[in-house]
C-alpha cells in the first residue's frame, strides 16, 4: 500500500502503520498532511491497520462505487475498482484484530490525545461519509475498533 502511496501522492499517506505484532510505525512526520480521506486530510492524524478487517462484499455495498470512480478519476481507475469489487465479492479470507496490535492502538491513540487537541475519531468510512464520498475500509472490524477507541478517549465521530 505504501508503495502506492508514493507513486500517487509522493509520500507515505499515514501518519502511523500498525503491525498485527503491535508495532508501531512512523511513516509519515505527523507534521505534515497525509494523503488518507480524500478531500479530509488538514488537521488529520492517519492510522493504518497492517492487516484487512472487512469482510466478503463490503467494497460492493460501501465502496465510492465503480462509475462514481470512473467519472471522478478517469476510465482505467473505475476499471481498477471493478475488479477490486470482483476480488472482494470472492474473498474468503480477512484478517481479524490481533490483541497486540489492539492494545497498540490504544496506547498510540491515547499518546496523540495527550499531545493533540483531538475531538473526533474515526474509520476511512466516516470521513468519507463525512465529506460526501464512500469507502468500505477500514471494514466491520476496523469500525468496531474506531468505535471502541471512541468510547474509550471520550470522543465524537467525524
Amino acid at each position: 500500500a505504501e508503495a502506492v502511496d508514493l507513486d500517487a501522492f509522493g509520500q507515505a499517506s499515514y501518519h502511523y502503520a500498525i503491525a498485527c505484532t503491535g508495532s508501531v510505525f512512523e511513516a509519515l512526520d505527523i507534521r505534515f498532511r497525509g494523503a488518507h480521506v480524500e478531500g479530509g486530510n488538514t488537521g488529520v492524524i492517519g492510522i493504518v491497520f497492517l492487516a484487512d478487517f472487512s469482510v466478503r462484499g463490503e467494497a460492493g455495498r460501501y465502496g465510492p462505487g465503480v462509475r462514481n470512480v470512473a467519472r471522478k478519476r478517469g476510465f482505467v481507475a473505475g476499471l481498477r475498482e471493478w475488479f477490486g469489487v470482483q476480488t472482494d465479492r470472492l474473498a474468503t479470507r480477512h484478517d481479524e484484530p490481533a490483541e497486540p496490535q489492539l492494545r497498540a492502538a490504544e496506547v498510540l491513540v491515547e499518546t496523540l490525545g495527550d499531545h493533540f487537541r483531538i475531538e473526533r475519531l474515526g474509520g476511512h468510512r466516516e470521513f468519507a461519509k463525512a465529506h460526501g464520498s464512500s469507502r468500505a475500509c477500514p471494514g466491520v472490524h476496523g469500525m468496531a475498533i474506531a468505535e471502541q477507541l471512541r468510547r474509550r478517549c471520550g470522543w465524537s465521530k467525524p
